[in-house]
Protein backbone atom coordinates (compact mmCIF):
# COMPACT_ATOMS: atom_id res chain seq x y z
CA UNK A 1 0.00 0.00 0.00
CA UNK A 2 1.23 3.47 -0.83
CA UNK A 3 -0.62 6.57 0.40
CA UNK A 4 -0.46 10.34 0.28
CA UNK A 5 -2.20 12.07 3.14
CA UNK A 6 -2.87 15.70 3.96
CA UNK A 7 -3.81 16.60 7.52
CA UNK A 8 -5.27 19.74 9.05
CA UNK A 9 -4.94 20.10 12.82
CA UNK A 10 -7.19 22.19 15.03
CA UNK A 11 -5.20 24.90 16.76
CA UNK A 12 -7.11 24.51 20.02
CA UNK A 13 -6.79 21.50 22.35
CA UNK A 14 -9.93 19.48 23.04
CA UNK A 15 -8.48 18.56 26.42
CA UNK A 16 -5.22 19.22 28.28
CA UNK A 17 -3.79 18.51 31.70
CA UNK A 18 -3.60 21.47 34.05
CA UNK A 19 0.15 21.71 33.39
CA UNK A 20 -0.45 21.48 29.61
CA UNK A 21 2.03 18.56 29.50
CA UNK A 22 -0.46 16.22 27.76
CA UNK A 23 -3.15 17.31 25.32
CA UNK A 24 -5.84 15.86 23.08
CA UNK A 25 -6.23 17.31 19.60
CA UNK A 26 -8.58 16.81 16.67
CA UNK A 27 -7.43 16.74 13.06
CA UNK A 28 -8.89 15.93 9.66
CA UNK A 29 -7.04 13.81 7.14
CA UNK A 30 -7.70 13.48 3.39
CA UNK A 31 -5.96 10.55 1.72
CA UNK A 32 -5.40 8.92 -1.63
CA UNK A 33 -3.74 5.55 -1.96
CA UNK A 34 -3.21 2.46 -4.04
CA UNK A 35 -3.01 -1.17 -2.97
CA UNK A 36 -1.67 -4.03 -5.01
CA UNK A 37 -3.28 -7.00 -3.27
CA UNK A 38 -1.85 -10.50 -3.55
CA UNK A 39 -3.94 -12.49 -6.01
CA UNK A 40 -5.22 -9.41 -7.86
CA UNK A 41 -3.28 -10.16 -11.03
CA UNK A 42 -1.13 -7.07 -10.49
CA UNK A 43 -4.12 -4.73 -10.78
CA UNK A 44 -3.79 -1.86 -8.33
CA UNK A 45 -6.86 -0.76 -6.38
CA UNK A 46 -7.44 2.96 -5.69
CA UNK A 47 -8.63 4.38 -2.36
CA UNK A 48 -9.87 7.90 -1.49
CA UNK A 49 -10.60 8.70 2.15
CA UNK A 50 -11.56 11.36 4.68
CA UNK A 51 -10.90 10.67 8.38
CA UNK A 52 -11.21 12.73 11.58
CA UNK A 53 -8.28 11.88 13.90
CA UNK A 54 -8.02 12.18 17.69
CA UNK A 55 -4.43 12.49 18.91
CA UNK A 56 -3.06 12.34 22.45
CA UNK A 57 0.42 13.89 22.62
CA UNK A 58 2.82 15.77 24.83
CA UNK A 59 3.14 19.54 24.71
CA UNK A 60 6.75 19.60 23.47
CA UNK A 61 7.94 19.63 19.87
CA UNK A 62 9.09 16.01 20.18
CA UNK A 63 7.72 12.97 21.93
CA UNK A 64 5.42 9.96 21.79
CA UNK A 65 1.83 10.18 20.52
CA UNK A 66 -1.14 7.85 20.10
CA UNK A 67 -4.01 8.45 17.73
CA UNK A 68 -7.25 6.89 16.54
CA UNK A 69 -9.81 7.68 13.88
CA UNK A 70 -12.82 6.38 11.96
CA UNK A 71 -13.42 7.72 8.48
CA UNK A 72 -14.98 6.98 5.11
CA UNK A 73 -13.27 5.56 2.04
CA UNK A 74 -14.29 4.90 -1.54
CA UNK A 75 -12.49 2.12 -3.41
CA UNK A 76 -12.01 2.01 -7.18
CA UNK A 77 -13.47 -1.51 -7.31
CA UNK A 78 -15.01 -4.11 -5.03
CA UNK A 79 -12.90 -7.12 -6.11
CA UNK A 80 -9.79 -6.92 -3.98
CA UNK A 81 -8.42 -10.32 -5.05
CA UNK A 82 -9.62 -13.69 -6.33
CA UNK A 83 -10.70 -14.71 -2.83
CA UNK A 84 -11.75 -11.33 -1.32
CA UNK A 85 -14.69 -9.37 -2.75
CA UNK A 86 -16.35 -6.45 -0.99
CA UNK A 87 -20.06 -5.94 -1.59
CA UNK A 88 -19.69 -2.14 -1.70
CA UNK A 89 -17.00 0.29 -2.85
CA UNK A 90 -17.90 2.45 0.18
CA UNK A 91 -15.88 1.40 3.25
CA UNK A 92 -15.29 2.67 6.76
CA UNK A 93 -11.64 2.97 7.70
CA UNK A 94 -10.76 2.46 11.38
CA UNK A 95 -7.22 3.13 12.53
CA UNK A 96 -5.02 3.27 15.61
CA UNK A 97 -1.39 4.34 15.68
CA UNK A 98 1.48 4.93 18.05
CA UNK A 99 4.44 7.01 17.01
CA UNK A 100 7.18 9.47 17.79
CA UNK A 101 7.35 13.11 16.70
CA UNK A 102 10.98 14.20 16.21
CA UNK A 103 10.50 17.96 16.55
CA UNK A 104 12.98 18.74 13.78
CA UNK A 105 12.53 21.47 11.17
CA UNK A 106 9.97 19.33 9.26
CA UNK A 107 8.15 18.14 12.41
CA UNK A 108 8.73 14.64 11.04
CA UNK A 109 7.08 11.60 12.60
CA UNK A 110 7.43 7.84 12.51
CA UNK A 111 4.46 5.66 13.48
CA UNK A 112 3.18 2.10 13.53
CA UNK A 113 -0.43 1.97 12.39
CA UNK A 114 -3.18 -0.64 12.20
CA UNK A 115 -5.78 0.16 9.52
CA UNK A 116 -9.05 -1.79 9.10
CA UNK A 117 -11.51 -1.43 6.21
CA UNK A 118 -15.10 -2.71 6.40
CA UNK A 119 -18.50 -1.56 5.16
CA UNK A 120 -19.89 -1.76 8.70
CA UNK A 121 -22.50 -4.37 7.79
CA UNK A 122 -24.25 -2.18 5.20
CA UNK A 123 -24.35 -5.12 2.79
CA UNK A 124 -23.11 -8.71 2.82
CA UNK A 125 -20.55 -10.05 2.25
CA UNK A 126 -18.48 -7.84 4.50
CA UNK A 127 -15.09 -9.59 4.71
CA UNK A 128 -13.07 -6.56 5.84
CA UNK A 129 -9.32 -6.25 5.47
CA UNK A 130 -6.50 -5.19 7.81
CA UNK A 131 -3.19 -3.49 7.13
CA UNK A 132 -0.23 -3.04 9.45
CA UNK A 133 1.68 0.04 8.24
CA UNK A 134 4.89 1.87 8.99
CA UNK A 135 4.19 5.55 8.40
CA UNK A 136 6.61 8.43 7.94
CA UNK A 137 5.28 11.98 7.70
CA UNK A 138 6.65 15.50 7.46
CA UNK A 139 4.90 18.86 7.57
CA UNK A 140 5.09 21.28 4.65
Amino acid sequence: MARLEARWDMKQDLWATSSQSVRLRLGLEASAGVWNPHGSGGNALGDLGLTPILRLQGAGRSGVFVEAGVGVHVLSRTRVSDDKIFSTAFQFGDRVAVGYRFGDALDSELALRLQHYSNGGIKEPNPGINFFLVQYSARF
